[in-house]
């Protein structure tokens, strides 16, 4: 007696699952970058009501402006990180390991951290 559903697979095999997670994927990210865009234009308008300062509301826009960047190019941002990040070493052999020193077998007094 078997269980499984078959159609489940035969969907997947399809492709119209694989689309539907793109396509959600894309909607979300995009949701992302206006969500941050609009975080964004808050803080700056924000800052300049708070402040009533030239400084302080450039200072909001740059970094409204940096983070709007991040967020819109993660997956750019992620392979530069992977690239410049070496890959974990396979021999065994070439990972070393500090053992830590043995306690004393006296007491340390007051006279030895002079």
């Amino acid at each position: 007696m078997s269980y499984a559903n078959t159609e489940m697979v035969q969907l997947a095999a399809n492709g119209k699952v694989f689309t539907w997670v793109q396509d959600t994927i894309s909607n979300v990210q995009t949701l992302a970058v206006s969500a941050a865009m609009a975080m964004a234009i808050v803080g700056t308008v924000l800052a300049y009501v708070k402040t009533k300062s030239w400084a302080g509301t450039l200072t909001a826009a740059i970094l409204g402006a940096v983070v709007v960047f991040a967020v819109s190019n993660m997956d750019a941002l992620s392979n530069m990180v992977d690239s410049e990040v070496p890959n974990a070493p396979q021999d065994k052999a070439a990972i070393s390991v500090v053992q830590p020193h043995a306690p004393l077998d006296t007491a340390v007094s007051p006279a030895d951290l002079l």
